[in-house]
């Protein structure tokens, strides 16, 4: 009896002392948070909306299987230089030159895990392949260890008021869920970036206090390595460090270095390994660099041999001059759409009064502006879920500046009290939360555009022998959906005439995909002075241009707005 009315008083105790009670609101808030990410998955989700997303998932299932990093998605450039590079092609596992790794090989282990599920065929009632689910899966836990470090981030910087709010904030920005969706390694970054943040404020505190600081910097250069691997334009980010480190530690040569030297060693193991598959220090990864001048992206790798005669330099100053409008004119949505955090660029009127705080602020500018001139030169083709899109990694800890910032000037305005803090805050979630709110109302396709339609292009391997390629203008999704090595478009109707008849890459063409890709109908004026002016005959289609082209037999998928070609109605045949 006397052990039960201990126990008792410990519980009113507890209750007393509000650790209960912080228990029980932790619980919630954990609830809170996975009934959110499970509402994202289940409901929102149409499957993976990038190209780069697709790509990486698709080496990301070669991973898996064991077959190294190695690609379905095969660009015509890629092609060649490995041709010259060892004399031969082969196109069961040829070598991935394009990717940084670190994202497939993760979503290469969460494969591994779930083989049995990966291996089962799409069905035409599935809405979303499961391999899409186990990549956006991954994607969403990494955002959330994200959040986690930055509250604790905005904790130590801050207090537990702004790091809770803060971290609402950045839970409710939608913009954040759409990349953990998507595909792309964004929220991968934002993960390694806030553990880099989180170093970087104890090497911050440690210098301050005379404690050693080797340790924590060689720390920072471990994540900065990661970050590497997991796309080479954080590299910018890295500069930003290096900069900050210079300036902080007066000159002491050995702190400034040490994760400088740490990211080049780790990133050096891909340079040379892209060097011995490819002969060059990055494979074809560069020639992205020049998407959007003369060519698209893809339109420079369409080709046995990149035309650089073509390349202008007025259309790369245009290109430079048009993504710095747009990015500094959308900085709002590339932060995240979160309302507190462009207020961190005017935070730095303030001084903060913890030096940890204060010193880190520029240690973010520094970086911030480092990756903003690394962006605008690389481009993000006016996408707010683009692949190059670094700017949301700043975001969680701009929104906790431009927080603390807010309550700074509202205290020293004529509005004091609680009620006007909680009407402060009300605003930014309003602001915030708005874009989720509508995305949950509104009307949810069942494909994302141009139509990836998973379980037709399923159909290919139906169609097709494993060791047959088909052409694509959407190459990334026949290699992840069909699990077929995809050739992108040539440059030339008759170029593609002459891969199909002399089997140019070392496998024979099986069939023509083609989407709004390339014939998108309501740019059809555009067509004939485009990059795909020399396959309009395919593109439209004209039968009397295609009367001796191979594959002149077509299906229509999608109401007609995507067609297959083949050599014999393939469609019709029993396999």
């Amino acid at each position: 009896m006397a052990g039960t009315q201990t126990k008792i008083q410990g519980f009113v105790h507890s209750l007393d002392q509000g650790r209960l009670a912080r228990v029980i609101q932790v619980i919630a808030a954990i609830t809170s948070i996975l009934a959110l990410a499970a509402a994202y998955l289940l409901i929102q989700f149409r499957g993976l909306s990038s190209e780069a997303g697709m790509d990486q998932a698709q080496v990301a299932r070669q991973l898996a299987r064991g077959e190294g990093f190695s690609t379905k998605n095969l660009r015509i450039l890629a092609l060649e230089q490995l041709q010259k590079r060892t004399g031969h092609i082969s196109v069961g596992r040829f070598p991935d030159t394009f990717n940084a790794p670190l994202n497939p090989v993760l979503n290469a282990l969460t494969f591994r895990v779930f083989s049995g599920a990966l291996s089962k065929r799409i069905g035409t009632t599935d809405s979303v392949y499961i391999g899409d689910k186990l990549v956006a899966a991954l994607s969403i836990l990494f955002f959330l260890g994200a959040v986690v470090v930055s509250f604790f981030l905005a904790k130590r910087l801050f207090d537990t008021l702004i790091a809770a709010v803060g971290t609402a904030l950045i839970l409710i920005a939608d913009q954040f869920w759409q990349f953990s969706l998507s595909g792309l390694p964004q929220m991968l970054l934002l993960f390694l970036f806030s553990c880099v943040l989180w170093t970087l404020a104890g090497v911050i505190g440690a210098g301050r206090t005379g404690r050693p600081v080797l340790l924590r910097l060689a720390l920072v250069g471990f994540f900065l390595g990661l970050m590497a691997l997991t796309h080479p334009l954080t590299l910018w980010i890295c500069a930003g460090v290096g900069i900050f480190l210079a300036i902080h530690f007066h000159g002491n040569f050995v702190r400034i270095i040490l994760p400088l030297v740490i990211c080049g060693a780790m990133f050096s193991l891909w340079i040379i390994r892209d060097y011995r598959v490819s002969g060059t220090p990055f494979g074809i990864s560069p020639y992205a660099f020049l998407d959007g001048v003369t060519f698209s992206e893809a339109g420079w790798m369409r080709g046995l041999q990149p035309e650089t005669q073509r390349f202008n330099f007025l259309g790369f100053r245009k290109r430079t001059l048009d993504e710095f409008n747009y990015q500094l004119g959308s900085l709002y949505v590339l932060l995240g759409g979160v309302g507190a955090a462009p207020i961190f660029f005017l935070s730095l009127l303030h001084r903060f009064k913890r030096d940890g705080s204060e010193a880190l602020k520029w240690a973010v500018l520094l970086m911030w502006v480092s990756g903003f001139i690394g962006s605008v030169l690389i481009g993000v083709n006016r996408q707010s879920l683009s692949p190059n899109e670094i700017h949301i990694l700043f975001g969680p800890l701009m929104t906790c500046y431009g927080l603390e910032f807010a309550l700074v000037c509202l205290k020293r305005s004529q509005f004091v009290g609680v009620i006007f803090r909680y009407i402060l805050f009300a605003l930014f979630f309003i602001l915030t939360g708005i874009p989720t709110l509508l995305g949950f109302f509104a009307e949810n396709l069942r494909m994302q555009f141009p139509p990836y339609v998973p379980y037709v292009i399923e159909y290919f391997a139906d169609w097709t022998k494993p060791n047959e390629m088909i052409v694509s203008d959407m190459p990334w999704a026949v290699a992840w959906y069909a699990d077929r090595g995809s050739l992108c478009l040539p440059a030339s109707l008759n170029a593609l005439a002459e891969y199909y008849n002399l089997e140019t890459f070392g496998a024979p063409i099986a069939g023509v995909y083609v989407t709004p890709v390339s014939r998108d109908l309501s740019f059809l004026s555009n067509l004939g002075v485009g990059e795909y002016k020399e396959l309009l005959p395919l593109l439209l289609p004209s039968p009397k241009s295609l009367e001796n082209f191979p594959l002149r037999f077509v299906i229509g998928i999608a109401d007609n707005k995507c067609l297959f070609f083949s050599d014999r109605p393939r469609w019709e045949e029993n396999h």
